[in-house]
């Protein structure tokens, strides 16, 4: 005698099923844990705040911003502590470019991207890819990030730094 469950078992299961992958699926969408188990808020909520309008210069907040978006966009390359690969991709940690008092070299490379460069002596052949379709907020919080992460202590930039430089 072969056990099998009926037609109804199997609707009640199929349904329960779906609710819970949905609600998962909800959750996970909504909700991000960081390493240290705080719950941050909706991801939706943070591409609002970080698309919104820049508060004046003297008051914008990159800390956050900056960490957000070089873990999103550039520590797969750069690593996350800005040491690179070696011969593939260049360290942010100690570059020239990253240190220079003037920061336009640096907007620049993530307006335009970068390839064929030599840095530190060293000829990058990987290119890397203009990041333009971020904000004038996001590039100039992940300069600062850049500027001032690793052991770094470059002068950090604002939204309008950037601005002036997009269309060069």
């Amino acid at each position: 005698m072969k056990c099998r469950p009926s037609q109804s078992h199997l609707s009640i299961y199929t349904a329960l099923f779906s609710f819970l992958f949905a609600s998962f699926l909800l959750t996970a969408a909504l909700y991000e844990t960081t390493e240290a188990g705080d719950t941050l808020t909706s991801q939706r909520v943070l591409l609002a705040a970080a698309k919104a309008p820049a508060k004046a210069s003297k008051g914008f907040d990159w800390k956050k911003l900056g960490a957000q978006v070089y873990t999103n966009t550039c520590a797969a390359c750069h690593q996350p502590n800005g040491q690179g690969v070696p011969n593939t991709f260049p360290p942010l940690k100690g570059n020239a470019v990253v240190l220079a008092k003037d920061p336009k070299d640096h907007i620049q490379s993530i307006l335009k991207g970068v390839q064929g460069k030599k840095i530190g002596g060293v000829a990058y052949q990987t290119p890397m890819p203009p990041q333009a379709n971020l904000s004038d907020e996001e590039i100039a919080a992940v300069v600062n990030h850049e500027r001032t992460s690793w052991g770094n202590n470059a002068p950090t930039l604002t939204p309008e730094d950037v601005k002036k430089l997009r269309g060069k």
